[in-house]
């Protein structure tokens, strides 16, 4: 994210599989680097990743991720 993807305060980021291993981490260290986070995840994990700091939380069984990050 920060070194190929050049991640930036400011801008947005989308990360699948946000209540996993990896998208647990990649949702905080995004935010700690002033990004906003789109992360999709099951029904089951929703309050889940909001509590790991993500702006907008997509139940990937409900709505079209592409819908919800822009």
């Amino acid at each position: 994210m920060f070194e190929s993807g050049e991640l930036q305060a400011g801008q947005r980021v989308l990360i699948h599989g946000a209540a996993g291993g990896v998208g647990m981490y990649a949702v905080q260290l995004a935010k700690l680097r002033g990004a906003e986070v789109v992360g999709t995840c099951s029904p089951d994990n929703v309050s889940f990743v909001s509590s790991l700091g993500a702006d907008c939380v997509v139940d990937y069984t409900k709505e079209r991720f592409e819908d919800a990050a822009g």
